[in-house]
């Protein structure tokens, strides 16, 4: 264990395997499902989903600085990121056969 993950655990704590299962779920989405539309809708609503789940079971009336704020930020590089994967695949699927032979792998 290096001092980043030290760190890390000893700040956020037990609260960090929320970030884990998000992105396992997601790498899981894309890598089973595919580069499709049900893939992102999928993604959106899981991720959501989670989200304001956490947010009802650990809300107070006070503004609290726990997990669900960094998850707030982490469900929508996430939801970017399968948006961006699905339409990388579809771009470069439809290219004509000159410019595929030019491109960057």
């Amino acid at each position: 264990m290096n001092s980043s993950n030290i760190l890390y655990s000893h700040v956020i704590g037990v609260e960090g395997l929320h970030t884990l299962v998000a992105i396992v779920a997601q790498y899981l989405l894309i890598h089973i499902i595919g580069p499709t539309s049900f893939m992102i809708g999928l993604s959106f609503a899981f991720q959501m989903i989670y989200l304001v789940v956490g947010y009802l079971i650990y809300s107070t009336d006070l503004y609290d600085i726990a997990w669900t704020t960094a998850q707030c930020i982490v469900v929508l590089r996430l939801l970017g990121k399968a948006m961006l994967f699905s339409s990388d695949i579809f771009t470069y699927r439809f290219i004509n056969v000159f410019a595929k032979d030019g491109a960057l792998e």
